[in-house]
């Protein structure tokens, strides 16, 4: 599995990531990113939903959409006010992994984390970190 060339494409299935005008911010990786087999079917879509994710608003690459538009929104979303209940959100992310993205060990995942000026090191976190180059 981690030689198949599409694997790229989703090695980011839930990214944390507050924008300012939000306590947290969750992104779940959509359709737009995942090539061929790595696609979600009708199934996983519809748990997302029952999840609670905020669909995304283009499923599929096209010149129509362009990556810098702020209308475009690749990915499943939510948007977490203060206080942000922590339980619910890892509760989320854990409910996701297992479901949608059939994550169903620890050692399937890996981590990347980043600040504004450098990355990030979590070694208590107990999963391996993605390098970037």
């Amino acid at each position: 599995m981690k030689n198949d060339p599409g694997r790229a494409a989703v090695r980011r299935p839930i990214r944390h990531q507050p924008p300012r005008d939000v306590a947290w911010h969750l992104e779940a990786v959509g359709n737009y990113y995942r090539p061929g087999k790595w696609r979600l079917d009708e199934n996983q879509l519809e748990r997302m939903a029952t999840l609670g994710w905020v669909r995304p608003n283009v499923d599929e690459p096209s010149p129509e959409w362009i990556e810098s538009d702020p209308d475009f929104v690749p990915n499943f979303f939510l948007d977490a006010a203060a206080p942000v209940p922590f339980r619910r959100v890892a509760e989320l992310a854990v409910a996701t992994l297992r479901d949608v993205y059939r994550i169903h060990h620890p050692v399937m995942l890996e981590y990347t984390a980043f600040g504004r000026d450098s990355r990030i090191k979590v070694p208590t976190l107990g999963l391996l970190r993605r390098l970037q180059k």
